[in-house]
């Protein structure tokens, strides 16, 4: 006779459907976000037929012809793949480069602040940028860069000559990365002083004991507690390389800066929505998220190889 094997056992030794039956309660709430999840994120996978056929509305996804790679090839062969392909990987590299690190140095800093109402101040007032539209703060950026703006009166009276200003191409990308940095800083350092907070105080004190320098603590105990939070913060941000947001990108473009501002997402957003070329904006956000997921998985494999910390 064979045996029969028992049923899978969760928590608790009963099996995982007794489990699920006792905390249907808890499934229940998880059920809205798993229908959001459904219709939002894996119903609309379905459109992306739309990059192998030749789509016309009046047919349907459905109706219209298959062509296959056709709108591939077209946006390989065409003249603005390299200058968007590169635009969009020299913006996100130094986005990544250059603003990555900041909310772990900002979380370093807050936790050794002594006084706790001070710290709750200066996180406030870090955390205010992220809550800013994109519009009011691309307003704000050309009331500042303006030529009366208090950036261009400070670098006039300091005696730099020119203008500063997101116009200028050669500028572009420093105000870009800047400002994605203060608006962001303080509301990305929340979960690397979320990871800070589950550290033992008494490994503080042992440190202190010993006679371990600031410089000692945070590169011994501080970064060690972080690094699991930050492999996971890197592969996200990897993995989101080319996925730069267009609208900010979009409404800080000008005639002057067009050739080192156009990247992929601006050029989809322009020949699907206003040239309504669906079916060829299709295929390169296709291209896009292609990209970005094998960048997911090359830089999770990594990671869990080096740090033995991944997402998977």
């Amino acid at each position: 006779m064979q045996k029969k094997h028992p049923a899978p056992k969760g928590r608790g030794g009963r099996p995982g459907w007794q489990r699920m039956l006792h905390d249907w309660r808890l499934y229940l709430m998880l059920l809205p976000a798993l229908v959001w999840l459904v219709i939002f994120c894996y119903v609309p996978m379905y459109g992306v037929l739309i990059a192998f056929k030749d789509f016309r509305v009046s047919k349907g996804i459905l109706g219209s012809p298959w062509v296959g790679m056709k709108y591939f090839k077209m946006w390989f062969e065409s003249n603005i793949f390299q200058t968007a392909f590169g635009n969009t990987l020299r913006i996100s590299l130094k986005c990544l480069i250059y603003g990555f690190p900041m909310p772990i140095l900002f979380a370093l800093l807050v936790n050794r602040v002594k006084g706790r109402r001070f710290r709750k101040v200066v996180q406030n007032i870090t955390y205010v940028p992220n809550f800013i539209s994109t519009v009011v703060l691309v307003s704000m950026m050309s009331i500042f860069f303006g030529s009366n703006g208090f950036i261009n009166m400070i670098a006039r009276a300091l005696g730099f000559a020119g203008e500063i200003t997101y116009a200028n191409a050669g500028q572009f990308d420093m105000i870009y990365v800047i400002s994605g940095i203060w608006q962001a800083m303080g509301f990305n350092s929340i979960i690397y002083v979320a990871a800070l907070s589950g550290v033992d105080p008494g490994l503080y004190e042992a440190a202190k004991m010993d006679g371990a320098s600031t410089f000692r603590v945070i590169w011994h105990i501080d970064l060690p507690a972080m690094l699991p939070t930050i492999m996971m913060m890197l592969i996200l941000n990897i993995g989101g390389l080319l996925g730069v947001a267009h609208d900010k990108v979009l409404l800080m473009q000008t005639g002057t800066n067009i050739m080192q501002t156009e990247i992929i997402s601006t050029y989809v957003y322009k020949i699907g929505v206003i040239n309504a070329q669906y079916s060829y904006s299709t295929a390169i956000g296709l291209f896009n998220a292609v990209i970005n997921f094998a960048l997911l998985i090359l830089a999770n494999f990594i990671t869990k190889k080096t740090t033995r910390s991944g997402l998977f």
